[in-house]
């Protein structure tokens, strides 16, 4: 049976619609009792349904009470339980869930009849504290095959976004879980309760010494029954409990000499380490297992509920599970494991940098895991800094830890449904909702926020943070990490009050003084000396990083939220208790002059207005995110030629450098919207987007941003209607396509239906190429004279959110040696996904403004199927192609507009020792190419003299353009 996928899922909603349709007259019809209740969980008999089953089944004895059951295991789990059932999909199991007043479900509406629950009084549980994003949070969620039409996700990201309108109360654990819950699910305040949630009860014996040492010893009987195993006191188990990737297999299974390693580490400490895949994760771990080793499997279909038998772990091994936050209850050491991190936070995205949630901790291999383990229980100093890194991220995300949450949750209910439901609940014993467990106190604290001051002086927007000192190591600076970019500044200690002010503005490249891109920026703490028991995980040149929490001072109830901006920036955050300090960076305009209304009134006002023509030229580079390319260089030249035409660049916001002389004019902005309209020439290099009207004074250059290995628009396998239809609608907008060659010229009309003007007269990005210098380039990028460098540029792919990476910069850079640098430049499309690996020989210069100084400035160049490629030939370095991925991508991803393999100018590898082979020893492979690089320079640069700039320029001077 094919796993669970969010795709399957999605379609098998589309599916059911004629059946919602069909079952829509009966909710009308059917009256629904008020003592009928339905529960359902996707996972079985357990979680916190429960937990509330048992709570209502007490309370409420005179009601009726059934679990719908999806199979026959469930049924018998729930008959030993003494539980009534009925089928789920059945007759029966819809005209209960239709008659029931009150629903209750842990991972969705289908855990009940998904026909019947609409109406009924729905209460939400849910499986856990989120650390991944969720629901509409996510786009890998409300994702679909590729194939299908654009209507057809849409419709899915509605049918979410209704089925969470029907949701009355959503229980959570924590003001923290609340904010990331209303989040995922778009729900507003009246539907959340900070009561607990009901599946942790199990987990709060800790306060009273003999009920815990009987539970803990009860659970271990529960796992060795599962393992089929006799477990003695004295031995230490170990659980490693994985989340899933969506289908995908588990990237984390160990190799043969990893498995050697983990079971050599089992012997030294006496230890068991028993393996639960995830129960819609994929991935086999047989091959580490042996008659008498020390390593087990316990996977959900022994097992199904893991929560209770918590208890019976000494310690657990993660990546991104919230089952760490349930762990943490228990209270032992958390390793944290993340094989896959860069890739997993850009394709399902995580709640808070997970930096910040593992405090720095975290191993990226199983040799890794294995050096933690042996410092936890090794080094009794060790072992007590991870219990309290545990300690703390209970005390962050639990309000509450007395056993009580179900009965919290029953009171909810019933009070909310009182009046309307059922009136005759006097004897529902009142709880109390601000109860905690002492032990949740850590015996290490970290420090606290209090609040965030604005100002702006001098033209520099400076935050100013204040807080109260806590006991957990010793920050040195505070800094505001974002995937982009960083701020920091030193702290001011006096007494137990601390204080930084951070300067939003810094160097660029180019030596500007500019503002951060926007974005979402966590604020952290840093301290430069490593505190015992960190030294592996965090690396040796590596700061320590403290949690910076929001908390409210003595005698102040709330903290007020941050909303300002100046020229520069504007700065959102929104303080929630004992939660990540976020701040969110913005371009300088007012949320009330980004909203949707708004922007939909300009954009109408722009297209009625009847503006003068100005002599200006508007430019815009891949949408305002940088200032490069083709339009910048055209921005040069007209500068040289008149420098009294007005230059208007369109940008994201102001951490974007415009060229000397030009006009940064912000998207959205009243002087973007006159801009646009006034403007006599229009010079971008991808689409205009929807809001534009031409003028009949205006005249549109698309100078697009390189030749194409792969395909594009209309050329694309699988092209809707839609999409074929939008692309044939941006096209016509366009007067004039800049083209760099023969191919480019014929290749671009077929994709995008143009019957225009092609001006094929080279590259203007590419005149540098002829004419720059190196060792200024160097010089500029700060680059030893006698530095070797290679420049890795791959470029991004549609099936994914993440930084390509494929080679592993770090894994390059470190075979290559210290006589190397590794420049890294990412797409501009994957700017918002992160940074590349800082470490020591890597160089993230996916933001520097100019590629022609990078190209200029290396000795070889490595890509996969950019159009860097047509560039660094002008510059006529040697290329090399790192294509592991080279059958999908031409099959399924985008595929080729010529033969890839039989004309390209240098090596094909698809390994790390391949291309580090061809880097070191270019000599051994360059004669072989010697007649395919002259033809490729012959095919594709053969306009790129040195003087394509001034050729645009002065066309567009003798057509009276300009």
């Amino acid at each position: 049976m094919p796993r669970f996928t969010f795709n399957r899922g999605n379609l098998s909603k589309l599916a059911a619609l004629p059946l919602y349709a069909l079952s829509a007259p009966l909710r009308l019809c059917v009256r629904r009792d008020s003592k009928r209740w339905v529960f359902g969980s996707g996972s079985g008999i357990g979680e916190g349904a429960l937990e509330l089953y048992r709570v209502v089944s007490e309370q409420l004895p005179d009601h009726s009470l059934v679990w719908l059951v999806s199979s026959d295991a469930q049924r018998a789990a729930a008959v030993r339980l003494g539980i009534p059932v009925a089928k789920r999909d059945s007759i029966r199991g819809l005209w209960l869930t239709l008659r029931a007043a009150t629903s209750v479900v842990t991972h969705g509406f289908g855990d009940v009849n998904r026909y019947g629950v609409m109406g009924s009084y729905v209460v939400q549980l849910w499986h856990g504290i989120p650390l991944k994003r969720l629901h509409l949070d996510s786009p890998v969620t409300t994702g679909l095959a590729s194939r299908m039409p654009g209507i057809a996700k849409s419709l899915i990201v509605r049918l979410y976004g209704r089925s969470t309108k029907a949701i009355a109360l959503f229980p959570v654990a924590s003001p923290l879980a609340a904010e990331r819950i209303r989040s995922a699910f778009r729900l507003t305040d009246a539907q959340l309760a900070v009561t607990g949630d009901p599946r942790d009860d199990v987990l709060a014996v800790g306060q009273n010494p003999a009920a815990a040492e009987e539970a803990r010893a009860s659970a271990r009987a529960q796992v060795a029954s599962a393992l089929g195993m006799t477990l003695s006191p004295a031995e230490t188990l170990v659980l490693y409990a994985p989340t899933w990737r969506d289908g995908d297999p588990d990237p984390a299974i160990p190799t043969d000499d990893e498995w050697l390693a983990l079971q050599a580490l089992a012997e030294r400490h006496a230890l068991r380490l028993v393996i639960r895949s995830h129960p819609l994760g994929a991935g086999n771990y047989q091959r580490g297992l042996n008659p008498h080793g020390r390593v087990h499997l316990m996977g959900s279909d022994v097992l199904p509920h893991i929560t209770p038998a918590l208890l019976a772990f000494d310690g657990l091994i993660t990546d991104y599970s919230s089952i760490a936050y349930d762990f943490s209850l228990v209270g032992g050491p958390i390793v944290w494991f993340a094989p896959d991190l860069a890739s997993y936070e850009q394709s399902r995205g995580l709640y808070e940098p997970y930096r910040q949630v593992t405090e720095g901790a975290h191993a990226s291999s199983w040799l890794g895991v294995c050096d933690q383990i042996d410092q936890v229980w090794g080094d009794p100093v060790a072992r007590q800094l991870s219990v309290e890194r545990t300690q703390r991220l209970a005390a962050r995300h639990f309000s509450m830890h007395d056993g009580q949450n179900a009965e919290r949750v029953f009171a909810e209910i019933m009070t909310r449904r009182v009046r309307s439901v059922l009136p005759n609940v006097s004897s529902t014993r009142r709880i109390d909702v601000h109860s905690s467990g002492a032990a949740l106190q850590p015996q290490t604290v970290p420090w606290t926020v209090s609040s965030l001051d604005w100002e702006s002086r001098d033209g520099n927007p400076i935050l100013t943070v204040r807080g109260v000192v806590g006991t957990l190591g010793e920050p040195t600076r505070v800094a505001l990490e974002g995937a982009q970019a960083d701020r920091a500044a030193a702290i001011r200690v006096s007494g137990r009050d601390w204080s930084a002010r951070i300067q939003l503005r810094a160097p660029s490249a180019r030596g500007s003084i500019l503002p951060p891109p926007s974005g979402e920026y966590h604020l952290v703490g840093l301290a430069d000396t490593l505190p015992h028991g960190l030294s592996s995980s965090a690396g040796a040149n590596s700061s320590t990083l403290v949690p910076l929490l929001w908390a409210a001072p003595a005698g102040v109830d709330a903290l007020e939220s941050l909303d300002a901006r100046d020229e520069w920036v504007s700065v959102r955050s929104r303080p929630v208790a004992q939660a990540a300090v976020t701040v969110t960076v913005g371009p300088p305009l007012g949320s009330d002059e980004l909203s949707e209304q708004e922007q939909s009134r300009r954009e109408a006002a722009y297209r009625s207005a009847s503006y003068a023509a100005s002599n200006a030229v508007f430019f815009e580079s891949f949408y305002g995110r940088v200032a490069t390319c083709n339009p910048a260089a055209i921005d040069r030249e007209i500068a040289r030629q008149r420098p009294d035409i007005v230059r208007y660049w369109s940008v994201r916001d102001r951490s974007v450098e415009v060229p000397d002389g030009a006009v940064a004019i912000i998207e959205g902005s009243d002087e973007w919207w006159m801009a646009r309209g006034t403007a006599k020439l229009l010079v971008v290099n991808d689409w205009l987007r929807k809001r534009w009207k031409p003028r009949p004074y205006q005249t549109v250059l698309q100078t697009w941003h390189g030749t194409m290995l792969k395909r594009l628009a209309l050329q694309r396998k699988g092209v809707s209607a839609r999409t074929a239809l939008a692309t044939l609608r941006e096209s016509a907008r366009w007067d004039i396509l800049l083209t760099q060659n023969e191919h480019s010229t014929k290749t671009l009309k077929a994709s995008y239906g143009f019957r225009g003007r092609v001006w094929q007269v080279g590259y203007p990005r590419n005149d540098e190429l002829v004419t720059g210098d190196r060792a200024a380039a160097r010089q500029t990028l700060g680059i030893d004279s006698s530095s070797k460098v290679v420049l890795y540029a791959p470029t991004w792919r549609d099936s994914s959110r993440e930084l390509v990476d494929l080679v592993g910069v770090s894994d390059l850079s470190e075979r290559l040696g210290e006589e190397w640098t590794v420049l890294v430049r990412g797409h501009s499309r994957t700017h918002e996904f992160g940074r590349y690996d800082g470490a020591a020989g890597v160089r993230d210069v996916s933001r520097y403004p100019e590629v022609d100084d990078l190209l200029l400035a290396s000795d070889l160049v490595v890509t996969d199927y950019s159009s860097v490629m047509f560039d660094a030939s002008v510059a006529q370095r040697p290329l090399v192609f790192y294509v592991p991925d080279l059958e999908s991508y031409r099959g399924t991803e985008r595929g080729f507009t010529f033969d890839f393999e039989a004309a390209a100018p240098g090596p094909l590898t698809r390994t790390l020792d391949e291309l580090v082979d061809a880097v070191v020893a270019p000599e051994r492979w360059q004669p072989a190419y010697a007649s395919r690089y002259a033809a490729w320079r012959k095919r594709f640069n053969a306009h790129d003299d040195g003087r394509a700039s001034q050729r645009v320029v002065d066309r567009l001077l003798r057509d009276g353009i300009l």
